[in-house]
């Protein structure tokens, strides 16, 4: 007679029933009130150092000092000075630029001009004004050729061209060139 694999014979020489041995489940649960202080405790832990990292300083940048020989020097608005004005005047709206030559007689180079122009109108009164920064014109022929003060600077007695551009003009402006005043100069030691 031949036996099932699944059912051993016993001791006893009898079969097994079919049911398997079961294995008593052993499950571990916390005990009762216990709170998890160790990971309370990391938690906190992490908290601290982030606040300590976030408030700590961090290193000063070292500002190069200079020798007492090479002090930043500021143009004086007395000079600058502006000459030989032409106009083109926009034939459509009401815009124009004026092209006019600088003189930077003072020793640093000039990075910034602020004009402030005051339009008259038919009995030479002044009926507007205007506050325009100056661009310079690079090369010396082609007047459409013009940059920032800041990328191309009138270096030391140099002569340079230069365009300020107007819009808006008052209407009853008289046609003549506006009366320039210097308001600002910026420099920056070369």
């Amino acid at each position: 007679m031949a036996t099932n694999p699944q059912r051993r014979p016993t001791e006893d020489g009898e079969l097994s029933s079919l049911k398997p041995a079961e294995e008593p489940v052993v499950t571990r649960l916390p005990a009762e009130g216990r709170f998890p202080w160790f990971g309370l405790i990391l938690m906190i832990a992490a908290l601290i150092v982030v606040v300590i990292i976030s408030l700590y300083p961090s290193a000063p940048v070292q500002q190069p000092t200079r020798p007492p020989t090479q002090m930043a020097l500021t143009p004086v608005l007395g000079q600058v000075q502006l000459t030989g004005m032409s106009m083109t005047v926009a034939p459509v709206g009401s815009a124009m630029f004026v092209d006019t030559m600088v003189h930077n007689n003072g020793p640093t180079n000039i990075t910034g001009l602020q004009v402030q122009a005051a339009f008259q109108g038919s009995n030479s009164q002044t009926i507007g004004t205007q506050l325009r920064f100056v661009a310079g014109v690079v090369s010396g022929s082609n007047l459409d050729n013009v940059r920032n003060l800041v990328e191309a600077p009138i270096k030391p007695n140099q002569v340079r061209r230069v365009r300020i551009f107007f819009d808006n003009l008052p209407p009853a402006w008289n046609k003549k060139p506006p009366q320039m005043t210097i308001v600002s100069v910026t420099g920056a030691a070369q």
